[in-house]
């Protein structure tokens, strides 16, 4: 990286809509948790409610972000697909965050298992968006086949549940590994972005 040149990091747009799915993300969860297991009377029409508005946040900011890939002015579609900076380098860098290897690998702006985690997350989304719309309308001809092909209802809920904490888990680790290996671009989401 050249010296006295300013470098975003993240554009605006990115800084937003990663806001905005972080914010929803931890509203489906209270409200999850609430659906799955109230802890008080009287308040499920407004946690079902929060979890219905969050999870359209989180899916129109999850369709923003794929076309912004895509269309945007960046398209850094890129940034998620192989790199050849990458090429050979994943289990070195499990090994580095398992501090069995001492030195982290040099890796395009997203190391493979960066990218492996954000693509397991987009499909992780779609599954788990079929299975809560199959929960709330079990019997619709548009989502009750995701109960039959699953097993039924009881399996739905536990999958959709299961979801729920594989996104709580990488989400923590996610966040740990920012703080670990470079702050700054943890505060880069939350300022002007300059580096």
């Amino acid at each position: 990286m050249a010296t006295g040149t300013e470098i975003h990091l993240h554009s605006p747009s990115a800084k937003v809509l990663h806001h905005l799915h972080l914010v929803s993300m931890i509203l489906l969860v209270v409200s999850g948790f609430y659906i799955h297991r109230p802890w008080t009377a009287g308040m499920m029409g407004t946690m079902r409610y929060v979890h219905f508005v969050s999870m359209y946040v989180l899916a129109f900011t999850w369709i923003v972000r794929l076309y912004y890939a895509l269309f945007g002015a960046q398209r850094d579609i890129s940034r998620f697909l192989p790199e050849k900076e990458n090429k050979g380098k994943l289990f070195r860098i499990i090994k580095y965050y398992l501090f069995i290897e001492k030195y982290h690998p040099e890796t395009a702006a997203y190391n493979p298992l960066q990218k492996a985690t954000y693509v397991f997350w987009f499909f992780l989304l779609i599954i788990q968006g079929l299975t809560g719309f199959a929960l709330y309308w079990p019997n619709s001809s548009a989502f009750g086949w995701v109960n039959s092909l699953l097993g039924g209802l009881v399996i739905t809920r536990m999958i959709h549940f299961l979801i729920m904490w594989i996104f709580i888990v990488t989400a923590v680790i996610h966040f740990y590994l920012t703080l670990a290996e470079n702050v700054a671009a943890l505060g880069e989401m939350f300022s002007s972005g300059k580096r």
